[in-house]
């Protein structure tokens, strides 16, 4: 959102009616522009983008429903609110463009206080989506950018291979780690009974179970420290003998990053319900 309250595009072929809305969202410091009709809104949103559209249901030519159907296919809600202008009292018309995506509506003659509180609480709506979609991005970015440690083992779950992922990550040297029992170095005791009844499950079975997708354990650095990650296991048949390899993702920073995105989800729903509630009154 800009420096200012947001910028917005009112869209109605009634030319008092626009600009009188347009001039009474300036003086409340909102950047405006004016479209005439369907068409040259949607060529003034292919040029900019705006934080908000007020549109007329009844327009010549091409009716706010046509412009409403073709921005959603481009539009989320929460990417751009759409605020329905309507002379309708029927509350089918209002409820079918509520259905196609519309965000919310005024009814004509315009009652500006309640149309204001309802843009400010779309857009106050809009920014908190923007700041979790940032936060989910940052996220993910996060996620993608992680290395697994990948460790191979044999059917008694002792560890055959080791790389340099899992040194860094576990504290155990390649060599030292050879011959042990995965479970008994870098799984704590209360993560280990679903891992080894998963390889037995497969063994006597040869059904996949728990393996082959990734599953949240406490995991154990070589210094006794635990810490969250995921663990896949995948079987492969070598020379007529089963291998497994596990692959380890450290996930702290994920853990970090999701309860930060909670705790901000949890804080801009507030803010959104105080900020409606307030406008609501005002």
């Amino acid at each position: 959102m800009n420096s200012k309250s947001g910028s917005l595009l009112v869209v109605d072929d009634d030319e008092m009616n626009r600009d009188m809305l347009a001039r009474r969202l300036e003086r409340r410091q909102y950047e405006v522009k004016v479209a005439a009709g369907g068409r040259q809104a949607l060529e003034l949103l292919e040029k900019q983008p705006f934080d908000a559209v007020l549109l007329d249901i009844e327009m010549p030519e091409m009716s706010g429903i046509e412009v409403l159907k073709t921005l959603r296919r481009t539009y989320q809600p929460s990417q751009l609110p759409i605020i329905m202008i309507t002379a309708r009292s029927r509350s089918e018309d209002i409820a079918g463009a509520l259905e196609l995506g519309a965000n919310d509506y005024v009814t004509k003659p315009i009652d500006f206080a309640v149309a204001l509180a309802r843009i400010r609480t779309q857009l106050a709506r809009k920014e908190a989506e923007d700041a979790l979609r940032e936060t989910h991005e940052r996220t993910r970015l996060i996620i993608d950018t992680a290395l697994d440690a990948v460790v191979t083992m044999d059917t008694r779950g002792q560890i055959t291979d080791w790389n340099r992922e899992a040194e860094a990550i576990i504290g155990w040297p390649r060599g030292e780690a050879i011959g042990r029992i995965l479970s008994d170095t870098i799984i704590a005791t209360r993560s280990r009974e679903a891992l080894s009844r998963g390889l037995q499950d497969f063994l006597a079975t040869g059904q996949a179970g728990m393996l082959n997708r990734r599953t949240e354990i406490t995991a154990l650095r070589r210094d006794g420290r635990e810490f969250p990650a995921e663990l896949a296991v995948s079987p492969a048949k070598i020379r007529g003998e089963w291998t497994f390899s596990a692959f380890i993702r450290d996930i702290t920073e994920r853990k970090a990053a999701e309860e930060v995105l909670r705790r901000s989800h949890d804080e801009l729903e507030r803010r959104v319900l105080e900020r409606a509630a307030l406008w609501t009154c005002s």
